[in-house]
């Protein structure tokens, strides 16, 4: 069964088993309860508490390694980039437990 446990840091999807960081958590976490696109800024302030005016690139660089972190944890989880502006999550994952 596909879930994410917020708590232990356990994630499940399609059959792959992964314990993600802190950080890796709080964006799939976001990602999972988006409707649609979530922005580069509002997965910042998911990650830092920290609502930024502007990101500078080295922000954005830090979101997109952690992104890469996750695809490669999870191959199969489906993170669609939407280009210069944020990402989505194809298909949402249960949640089974708070950050």
């Amino acid at each position: 069964m596909d879930h994410i446990n917020l708590s232990t840091g356990e994630i499940e999807y399609k059959g792959i088993k992964a314990n993600l960081t802190r950080n890796e958590l709080k964006i799939v976490d976001k990602l999972n309860r988006a409707s649609g696109v979530v922005t580069y800024e509002e997965i910042y302030e998911a990650i830092f508490n920290i609502k930024p005016n502007v990101l500078r690139v080295k922000e954005r660089k830090a979101i997109t390694v952690h992104i890469s972190r996750i695809r490669a944890k999870i191959p199969t989880l489906l993170i669609l980039n939407r280009n210069g502006f944020g990402y989505e999550l194809k298909r949402k994952v249960v949640n089974n437990g708070k950050v």
